[in-house]
């Protein structure tokens, strides 16, 4: 009963990331019968709803919805390991996106990358480990307009069963950045009517990223589980001389909630997160649960064959 009051109060109070809500990797549901000889497909998406606006933007309606969706071509090396090949691609809903700006409906290819997924890095006591290792390739047009070259990162996954049905999970994960330049345009720059910007366009490319996060999940029963946590996502970007631009570190901080359900090969998510920038140079104070700062999400995971 100690071990699992001291690990819940741990649990609750270490700040990290959106563990279960991360987009991307879940192998939650069973595998069907494989293709292309080893091969297997899998569908993943992410559909999400912001409430988030920047301040000085007037609220409008509709809200776009975005999704982050990804076809995963996956071969098991071994009853450990895993590579896969992953095709994603992103939609949004024609809307008022958080910077004010009104969408059009579209949908475009991100970075397809390749991952290399080992269930059993060790154990330390009862705590097991596993992770991902992942290449990412410049294939969105985002990524093409900021020069980037690749993207490496290493996810770091521990767990731990604290009591029958409740489990702990850490996540760190660390990304590097690999570009051509330091500088590029920003993604949502908008002209006024006279062909000017509205604000510098200019921005210091992505240098470093790191997500941390820690959860604690209860198992219902075989099909439905509930998760709660915090996070951290903190970013680094280059400097340039050239530009007169100074690089910068920013840090945003989570927490959430979310309800779980698998059956065979499906798997899903719906959760809810409420997250804020830590250490506003506006002298504002970090406040949570504010509606203006949460994010509805729907995760999905299929095993098509």
């Amino acid at each position: 009963m100690l071990r699992f009051l001291v690990s819940s109060f741990l649990a609750f109070l270490i700040l990290p990331q959106m563990a279960f809500a991360q987009v991307g990797d879940f192998d939650n549901a069973e595998g069907g019968a494989p293709i292309l000889g080893d091969w297997r497909v899998s569908l993943f998406s992410a559909v999400s709803y912001s409430n988030y606006r920047a301040y000085w933007v007037p609220e409008k309606w509709p809200k776009a919805i975005s999704d982050y969706s990804y076809l995963s071509f996956n071969k098991n090396i071994n009853s450990e390991q895993r590579i896969s090949v992953r095709i994603p691609f992103n939609f949004n809903t024609e809307g008022q996106n958080s910077m004010g700006y009104d969408l059009p409906s579209e949908w475009n290819i991100n970075d397809v990358h390749f991952v290399l997924t080992d269930y059993n890095w060790g154990h330390l006591g009862d705590i097991d480990f596993q992770g991902r290792v992942k290449l990412y390739l410049p294939t969105s047009e985002s990524s093409q307009n900021r020069k980037t070259a690749a993207r490496f990162q290493v996810e770091a996954i521990a767990e731990y069963t604290i009591a029958p049905r409740w489990n702990v999970e850490y996540i760190f994960k660390p990304d590097i950045y690999w570009q051509h330049q330091t500088v590029g345009l920003h993604d949502e720059a908008a002209f006024r009517y006279d062909g000017t910007y509205t604000f510098d366009p200019r921005r210091t490319n992505r240098q470093y990223s790191l997500e941390q996060s820690l959860s604690l999940e209860y198992l219902i029963n075989k099909y439905f589980a509930v998760d709660t946590g915090m996070g951290l996502n903190e970013n680094w970007t280059y400097s340039s001389a050239v530009e007169n631009l100074q690089g910068d570190h920013t840090t945003d901080g989570q927490v959430f909630v979310g309800l779980q359900f698998k059956y065979e090969r499906y798997w899903s998510r719906f959760g809810v997160t409420n997250g804020k920038p830590l250490g506003s140079n506006r002298g504002q104070s970090v406040e949570f649960f504010l509606p203006e700062n949460t994010e509805y999400s729907l995760l999905l995971n299929i095993n098509l064959f």
